[in-house]
């Protein structure tokens, strides 16, 4: 909360006197999982928002920074001689940094629109796991997982106009998520490989634009 009130003002201050600078907001959806402990896929549905700020180069693309709150997890349904249903949920505080590249543009109705990529890494800061069997809360041990992701970020977006983006991303956390043969016993035939976590996401972004606009 506090870093994200730092780069609310930090980002004004650099809007006013940097005309290169941008600061927005941003939210979004997403679905993710952790293959080597959930048998269900793409299951686990959250979401995720906060602060940009960006800064243009001399092609017009942007380097863009965020703040954001995001919820990763997988879940386990019941399987074989195993009947509970694991719910896993982890809450991170999240600082993706990548690179937001424009090339081709699309005319719809005499209006330019304009597509890229972005990509770059997304470092990430556990705050709050929280893991459910059968609808009870079970107490997480701070060593089964790693407080820190660093996951790459590879995107597409939609420019609608110059303040108003579409965009969708894929995560991939580089760090394994969940240790090796760590969780309690009747939890372990769940987990007995290190995972990583995917995260596929939709999301809007608004940017309060600075005098290059």
């Amino acid at each position: 909360f506090v870093f994200t009130l730092i780069l609310i003002f930090t980002s004004k201050a650099m809007l006013i006197a940097q005309p290169e600078f941008d600061f927005g907001f941003h939210g979004g959806v997403l679905v993710s999982t952790m293959p080597e402990f959930s048998n269900a896929g793409f299951t686990k549905f959250s979401g995720t928002g906060g602060v940009i700020i960006t800064k243009r180069d001399k092609y017009k693309n942007y380097f863009q920074m965020e703040i954001n709150y995001i919820r990763k997890g997988a879940l386990r349904k019941p399987e074989g001689d195993n009947t509970d249903k694991i719910n896993l949920s982890l809450h991170y505080v999240e600082l993706p940094i990548f690179y937001r590249m424009e090339k081709l543009s699309i005319t719809t109705r005499g209006k330019e629109q304009r597509v890229g990529l972005d990509f770059g890494l997304s470092y990430a800061r556990l705050i709050a796991p929280r893991m459910f069997r059968n609808g009870d809360q079970v107490a997480f041990n701070e060593i089964w997982s790693d407080k820190y992701d660093l996951s790459a970020l590879l995107g597409a977006h939609l420019r609608i106009s110059n303040r108003l983006y579409l965009d969708v991303r894929y995560l991939f956390s580089i760090n394994p998520i969940l240790r090796r043969n760590i969780l309690p016993n009747d939890i372990a035939a769940f987990n007995s490989q290190q995972t990583h976590s995917h995260v596929i996401q939709a999301g809007i972004s608004f940017y309060m634009r600075g005098r290059y606009y």
